[in-house]
């Protein structure tokens, strides 16, 4: 775990957002990404918002209710990956980080189980709603590849 910590260190910045709040920014990102699919295409349901997490869960149930570890969180909107760093190339280049040959990853919804995952699992101490502003001028920069 200290290896974990001192990898990360390198990418740590003002907002902390490799060091337990990368689930709430990716849901403060997911979210205004679909706010805007739904203002342009006027639908109920948005497809195109999926979270990635990396742990190291033996199943889902466990991820959901057990104890694991979660190494890292990011979205992926309309096939591209991003987290706090921005654009992420690939989900290898999003795990580079963590130098642990046994993480696994997985793509859920962003729903309210997922919220409560990252509520619950993480060690956050940023709200997503305090990452809104940041997640909507994000979009703003790389303009529709992500909307």
């Amino acid at each position: 775990m200290k290896l974990l910590f001192e990898n990360w260190r390198q990418y740590l910045n003002e907002d902390d957002k490799f060091s337990g709040n990368c689930g709430m920014y990716a849901i403060a990102l997911g979210e205004e990404a679909i706010k805007r699919k739904k203002e342009v295409e006027e639908v109920e349901e948005v497809e195109g918002v999926v979270m990635i997490v990396a742990h190291n869960a033996e199943n889902l149930q466990d991820l959901l209710n057990g104890e694991p570890d979660i190494y890292h969180i990011a979205v992926e909107i309309d096939g591209i990956i991003y987290d706090g760093r921005g654009k992420v190339s690939s989900v290898d280049k999003l795990l580079d980080f963590i130098n642990n040959p046994f993480a696994k990853v997985d793509y859920l919804a962003l729903d309210d189980t997922f919220k409560t995952l990252v509520r619950t699992q993480t060690n956050w101490t940023t709200t997503c709603e305090e990452y809104a502003k940041e997640a909507s001028d994000l979009l703003d920069k790389i303009g529709g590849e992500a909307t």
